[in-house]
């Protein structure tokens, strides 16, 4: 029986409305279970207020400096309290001053706009009423200049003026438009005011556990329940906020179009959704994740062009359509790479198992059909691309490690005193030839205990970037607070994990045996966040059988030579330095048109570096689709022209050719090694 780490526990909390002393429930069930739980502070309880506040109002446009004081002050009042006096004073003001602002950006339709003056976007200070209605309008300006810029790219002041003189007034009209639409969903999200701000208040509290302690509430978790449907059409993806208020990919459907295109990942950020058959054009600034879910769901007007901003910084454009998943098919999908000699290549963008049956496919008995067919092929080694890969069923990572092991532990993990020991739940391996594995900044929680994994029993070799560092695990409780008259479900992290040898990744992540170079410099990782748990060592010990030496210091000298000389890691280190301009955001910005199109003429620069970094054509092999799926291509253009569009993407990765580079190297060395003998 597969283990999941989810446990489903009701915890029913009989909580009075007039109770005070004791927190509100999902935090004092965090205070309970959690595996590191913090004794919440001032300073932690301010900064939690902060969030909560920088949520709901990320402009600094809806609140007053004198609105701020009196919600401090009543926080302050009725901290480590369940009372609701707070968030019922929040709720009261909040309504009100959205409807001021409402009504300020209805003024602005009929009210002339000069494009003067300077707008602020970093470390703003609250203001008073006069000054909230000049900074609305400011950031209108700042949002014309912005789209109109950003639509047309333009290479000179002259034409981003004769742009602004052309688009002025449409644009104007949807940005204020989006504007109050954005404003008034913001007064009745589907869960009803004051339990959104309930949920959002907790989660600010709760972020102050760790980076991975949230709750949802009901809405959320149907939402979440209906992403894991197999009947309906859809693009695949489910959505959330994040830190910024941004509407960012929470889960992509495996099977659905996302998944399949290989090009979006959990943690991306969607810039925009056009739909060419309707010319429509939606902003994701303009939106919440659940009206974006609502209009993907229910658009029914051909594919979409997604604009997407992944974590690194580079933005790309992404064609999907809406499609049914089928989650009896096999959603993995293995190619073939010709060169010095025939490699299979295998990209797993999560750990996924089916929550509907045991008998449906998972990623770990997926992969192990692609090994089938691509050792038919008569594959001399094998890549496992695990770039991005968020993680997921840590049951999966368990079941992937036994393809590659015949047995053994493969990690432990601890919770208070408990230690637990993970094995490979199978005896004998699916594949024991040469295997390579690819990861990156994003590659976190199940891919690392995989990666992991696979460095101690010195199984493969790990190419790449230092991965994430996430080493930790959740699991879901339900709770209810009658003072709310809701239930909800607390995500908390309750098991922080280890290697073989004691050691932990949280944090620091999964060094790889090789590094290649950085890609972009807006890369983050666990120990960025803020409130990351810490992990220890550990005295735990097993014995196991660990695999020959890897011959790592002559694949090193062979890479670092090749990288030096490398057409595609020149575009890659020429994009480094064209993004570092943007590293970090501007305090304030001009919005005379002039001066405007000079501060943002390094995005355009970045962008166009983005887009001519696809210009790249690998040389040292030929991608193609294995003999058993090119017969599904015959009758199903749309699986054909994603394999197409897969196999472009393969022919312009510099890093998926050193990476064949490298395990050519590695078996060439092991070859002789074995012949010496």
């Amino acid at each position: 029986m597969r283990r999941s780490l989810i446990v489903i526990l009701f915890i029913p909390f009989l909580l009075r409305a007039d109770t005070a002393e004791i927190l509100f429930p999902p935090v004092e069930l965090a205070n309970r279970a959690h595996v590191q739980a913090p004794n919440l502070s001032s300073s932690d309880y301010e900064a939690a207020l902060d969030l909560f506040f920088r949520q709901l109002d990320p402009t600094r446009s809806i609140f007053t400096e004198k609105d701020i004081d009196v919600f401090m002050e009543s926080e302050e009042q009725n901290r480590g309290k369940a009372s609701l006096e707070f968030l019922v004073l929040v709720r009261n003001l909040y309504s009100l001053r959205v409807r001021h602002a409402i009504s300020t950006l209805t003024g602005l339709k009929s009210s002339r706009l000069d494009f003067t003056g300077e707008l602020e976007l970093s470390d703003v200070d609250y203001t008073d009423e006069i000054e909230l209605r000049h900074r609305l309008g400011m950031l209108v300006k700042f949002e014309i200049l912005r789209r109109i810029y950003l639509e047309h790219l333009p290479t000179n002041k002259q034409q981003f003026k004769e742009l602004i003189t052309d688009e002025f007034s449409e644009t104007k009209e949807q940005v204020i438009r989006s504007r109050i639409r954005s404003l008034q969903k913001g007064l009745s999200p589907p869960e009803g005011l004051q339990r959104y701000l309930y949920f959002l208040y907790c989660r600010a509290l709760l972020s102050r556990f760790d980076p991975h302690t949230a709750v949802l509430s009901p809405e959320d978790m149907d939402r979440f329940q209906q992403s894991l449907s197999s009947t309906g059409k859809s693009f695949g993806l489910v959505l959330r906020s994040n830190a910024l208020n941004e509407i960012e990919i929470a889960r992509i459907v495996p099977g659905g179009s996302a998944w399949k295109s290989g090009q979006i990942n959990p943690r991306d950020v969607i810039i925009e959704v056009r739909f060419p058959a309707r010319k429509e054009r939606i902003y994701g600034a303009d939106l919440g994740p659940t009206e974006l879910q609502e209009i993907l769901s229910s658009h029914n007007s051909g594919p979409g062009v997604f604009k997407i901003r992944k974590p690194d910084g580079i933005i790309i454009q992404v064609t999907l359509q809406k499609e049914t998943v089928r989650l009896e098919e096999n959603i993995v999908t293995g190619f073939i790479l010709r060169g010095e000699r025939k490699l299979g290549y295998i990209y797993l963008p999560s750990f996924y198992q089916s929550w509907e049956s045991e008998e449906l496919p998972a990623s770990a008995s997926d992969v192990a059909a692609e090994i089938i067919k691509l050792r038919r092929e008569g594959i001399d080694g094998l890549i496992l691309d695990l770039r991005n890969n968020g993680g997921g069923s840590l049951a999966e990572a368990e079941d992937l490690c036994g393809l590659f092991i015949d047995s053994g532990p493969l990690f432990f993990g601890v919770q208070g005193d408990q230690v637990e020991i993970f094995k490979d739940p199978n005896r004998g391996a699916v594949y024991r030839d040469p295997l390579l594995v690819l990861v990156n900044e994003q590659s976190a929680s199940a891919s690392e205990f995989f990666a992991g994994t696979m460095k101690d029993y010195n199984r493969a070799l790990i190419v790449g970037r230092r991965t994430f560092g996430k080493a930790t695990a959740q699991r879901m409780l339900p709770f209810r607070d009658p003072a709310i008259g809701s239930p909800g479900y607390l995500n908390i992290t309750t098991r922080i994990f280890y290697n073989l040898q004691g050691k932990s990744h949280q944090g620091v992540g999964v060094e790889p045996h090789i590094a290649l170079p950085q890609y972009s410099p807006f890369v983050y990782r666990e120990g960025d966040l803020p409130s990351v748990l810490e992990a220890d060592d550990i005295e735990k010990r097993l014995p196991y059988e660990k695999g020959p030496e890897l011959p790592l210091s002559e694949l090193r000298d062979r890479s670092e030579d090749r990288v030096d000389d490398s057409d595609g890691f020149r575009i890659v280190i020429n994009l480094l330095e064209n993004l570092e301009a943007l590293g970090s955001m501007p305090e304030s910005v001009t919005l005379e048109p002039d001066e405007f199109y000079e501060e943002m003429e390094p995005i355009r620069l970045a962008l166009q570096a983005g887009m001519s970094a696809g210009d790249y054509r690998v040389s040292a092999f030929q991608a193609s689709v294995q003999s058993y799926d090119r017969a599904s291509q015959t009758v199903d253009p749309y699986t054909r022209n994603l394999y197409e569009e897969r196999i472009k993407q393969l022919q312009g990765d510099p890093y998926l050719e050193e990476a064949f580079y490298i395990l050519n190297d590695y078996i060439e060395l092991t070859d002789k090694k074995g012949r010496s003998r």
